[in-house]
């Protein structure tokens, strides 16, 4: 909703007026029309039409009793209107009582109608052709002066006017149309130091850090998808690609990253966490992005921890985790061993911990803890070499689903491990995380 200040009908006093934007838009459009197609300059006995190609109605003319009416009120059958040409043809119609020449051309949104009476002092064909073609081109450019500017303002409404890239309300309104889409893939996006560049070098240089981010994220996700930004340093990007065309998208983006610098701001760094429509079968789009904002969250956790810097965001980073998981390990799958990051109360005091993360995951698949009809498949899939084999530093996430015991009832739980940033063949650091999913 847009307001504004304004007086009221008497001129006593000031109130305030609301007006959705899409309404105002409409509004403005046919108002626009109108205007513009009123203040054109006439040869005698010719007049314009503009029409919605929809119901037929005039939204602007020449002759200005006719706005309002409909193009069959005025003796021209909608129906009859040939589809867009790249010559008007001339045909007669009884226009206003008048038998006239028309020449007409159509749009997805508009007809335009030139109309030239019998009784003008224009006696040949050729020469109505020849003006008709020229007001046409008038015509034309008239509205597509209007339309660029009633474009502006459409974009004003959906981009964000710091970075280019669209805003929350773009993505709320793109949102249902997105979630049809088998191969969507939702990307969550923090832009790291933002506070730290702010505090220390002022916020145009944090302008510059967003800007610079942004420019990375459109060069990389455009051709695949929109970037949008949800106010700060948070930002989402919705592309349409399968597993093997992601990675290529994301190595391209943190390789844009590398290369990036600014003249106030050195270099650019983002935390990105994404997850795949395909990976399963979600409830909904929000369990998706929420997936996401959660792998994201390990990520910015694990940058603020070798940066030492910027406390407070590692800190709530490291409280979203905490609120989400009920257990974050870190693993190293070449060493067979792990370190508890965060662990809640009733985990704590219902699990038995081995020293090595095999024998942790044994001892586990083998308690009245686990679904006894889970335990083949659960073993299976946390074998070391299987670990290995579905992590291998490609940063894509492995998920393991199980029925895991909460209270007196089991319920279904997810088992995620990602590669950390510093993976390698020599040193395979993950990250394990649990989250009860019932």
């Amino acid at each position: 909703m847009m307001y504004a200040i304004t007086w009221n009908n008497a001129g006593t006093k000031m109130i305030q007026v609301g007006i959705e934007p899409k309404r105002l838009i409409d509004e403005m459009n046919q108002n626009q029309i109108s205007v513009v197609i009123s203040n054109m300059p006439m040869y005698t006995g010719i007049n314009i039409f503009v029409a919605d190609s929809g119901d037929g109605k005039i939204l602007g003319s020449t002759k200005a009793a006719m706005v309002g009416k409909t193009l069959n009120d005025v003796g021209i059958s909608r129906d009859k209107v040939t589809e867009q040409a790249d010559v008007p043809a001339i045909c007669y119609r009884n226009i206003d009582g008048i038998v006239s020449r028309c020449a007409f051309d159509r749009t997805d949104d508009y007809i335009v109608v030139v109309t030239c009476n019998l009784l003008s002092n224009i006696k040949t064909d050729v020469i109505i052709m020849v003006i008709m073609i020229v007001y046409f081109i008038i015509a034309a450019k008239a509205l597509a002066s209007m339309f660029t500017k009633l474009d502006r303002v459409r974009r004003s409404a959906y981009i964000d006017e710091l970075t280019g890239c669209f805003n929350r309300k773009a993505y709320q309104e793109n949102v249902e149309e997105y979630w049809k889409s088998p191969d969507m893939v939702y990307i969550s996006m923090d832009v790291n130091g933002l506070k730290k560049v702010n505090d220390h070098q002022g916020h145009a240089a944090g302008d510059e850090l967003l800007q610079g981010a942004v420019e990375c994220m459109m060069k990389s996700f455009n051709g695949y998808g929109r970037v949008y930004r949800f106010g700060g340093d948070e930002f989402a990007a919705i592309v349409f690609a399968d597993s093997r065309r992601l990675k290529k998208i994301i190595d391209d983006f943190k390789e844009r990253m590398n290369k990036w610098s600014g003249k106030k701001v050195s270099d650019v760094s983002v935390s990105l966490g994404y997850a795949e429509k395909c990976e399963r079968q979600w409830e909904n789009f929000e369990e998706l992005a929420e997936q996401a904002d959660e792998r994201m969250y390990v990520c910015k956790a694990e940058y603020y921890s070798k940066k030492g810097e910027d406390q407070r965001k590692l800190q709530a980073a490291h409280n979203a985790l905490t609120k989400l998981y009920t257990k974050v390990l870190i693993i190293n799958l070449t060493q067979n061993s792990y370190q508890i990051v965060s662990i809640d109360r009733e985990s704590l005091k219902n699990s038995v911990f081995s020293a090595k993360l095999s024998d942790w995951f044994e001892t586990f698949a083998n308690s009245d803890e686990l679904h006894p009809d889970d335990r083949q498949a659960f073993l299976q899939k946390t074998a070391l070499q299987n670990l290995k084999k579905n992590i291998n530093g490609t940063g894509k996430s492995y998920s393991i689903i199980y029925r895991r015991k909460y209270g007196e009832e089991y319920k279904d739980t997810m088992m995620e491990i990602l590669a950390a940033e510093d993976y390698t063949d020599d040193s395979q650091v993950c990250y394990l995380c649990v989250r009860c999913l019932g």
